[in-house]
């Protein structure tokens, strides 16, 4: 089993371990799973007196790109999209986790931003509104099933809404992060293939909407 998250709320206090099969675990859960599965990138610690703990197990990898390593799901935590990755932050900004990710026609440039319907997601700050994620497994009947699987090939099959909070809209909207299996946008966020759907279930574990800022490199 593989932590990939850790809900914590306090320092030692509230903490709710996720595996790679995004269960969730208190302390004493996985403490009683250890003795029944192989723990991958943790180890149960057993000081000579108090109650056992788990550790990370040391990763010496100095070019590790976080995959393999637990993350610390924070209130302070927030998302950075640049156009090549969509960042999950910390609130000194270290990247904790990244999705490929990309905005706009296939051809456009940053400087495409006011332009409807080509141009990259406008600059400045949003909040993701998980709350609303919609998604083909909650279809509502037979003719919203077929709508989702026509749109599909371009906008994957789970979608969450954006809410500009900050900066020139240049009079556009309804923007998403959603999925796709080609490059290429109308202005929404899309993160290709499986990849939207990994995003999605592991942004679940904040159980909130989250702020994004969009800033491009010149």
């Amino acid at each position: 089993m593989k932590i990939v998250a850790i809900k914590q709320t306090a320092s030692g206090h509230n903490i709710h371990f996720i595996s790679d099969e995004y269960s969730e675990y208190t302390l004493d859960d996985l403490l009683a799973q250890g003795d029944k599965v192989a723990l991958e990138n943790v180890q149960v610690f057993k000081p000579k007196s108090g109650k056992e703990s788990v550790r990370l197990k040391a990763d010496k990898d100095k070019f590790n790109n976080l995959e393999n390593l637990a993350i610390t799901c924070n209130e302070g935590d927030y998302l950075f999209f640049d156009r090549h990755y969509l960042h999950l932050k910390a609130r000194n900004g270290r990247t904790k986790k990244k999705w490929t990710a990309f905005s706009g026609h296939s051809s456009s440039s940053i400087t495409d931003q006011p332009k409807e319907g080509y141009g990259p997601l406008p600059e400045d700050e949003y909040k993701v509104h998980f709350t609303q994620t919609v998604d083909a497994d909650n279809s509502e009947g037979l003719w919203d099933t077929l709508k989702w699987l026509k749109k599909s090939p371009a906008w994957g099959l789970v979608a969450t809404p954006l809410e500009q909070i900050k900066g020139n809209a240049y009079g556009r909207g309804s923007f998403y992060i959603h999925g796709g299996l080609f490059k290429g946008t109308a202005g929404c966020i899309e993160i290709n293939g499986t990849e939207n759907g990994h995003f999605h279930v592991f942004m679940r574990l904040y159980k909130r909407d989250c702020r994004l800022i969009v800033r491009y490199l010149k």
